[in-house]
């Protein structure tokens, strides 16, 4: 979707269409372009692709919360394992819903565990 308010740039604000250089630019790269010169109908339109956007937006969310697990999967320097208690240690933290760091597992020991 591009939405702008800047028709004079983008677009033709009586007829809602995207400049016609843009437009060519759009089909040279393949791009799917959808031109809203009004953010309630871009919004409109958004809300009429889906019989359900409560689940769309919860399959959003839920894609945002799983790449918020994988990034926090860095290996760093913990200080000592919680489990096997060596320390100066390489490994990965473990958070709790409040994001709070819980648990601090060298390599090896978070190798071993099942997630």
């Amino acid at each position: 979707m591009f939405i702008t308010k800047n028709h004079t740039d983008f677009g033709n604000k009586e007829n809602s269409n995207l400049h016609e250089h843009l437009e060519e630019l759009a089909v040279q790269e393949g791009a799917e372009l959808e031109y809203y010169n009004c953010l309630r109908k871009a919004v409109e339109a958004l809300q009429n692709t889906s019989d359900d956007w409560a689940s769309v937006i919860y399959e959003w969310e839920e894609e945002e919360r799983n790449r918020e697990i994988e990034s926090r999967r860095i290996l760093s320097f913990i200080g000592t394992c919680d489990d096997c208690n060596k320390e100066n240690q390489m490994g990965y933290y473990l958070y709790n819903s409040w994001d709070v760091p819980v648990m601090a597992y060298c390599e090896k020991c978070y190798g071993r565990k099942k997630y």
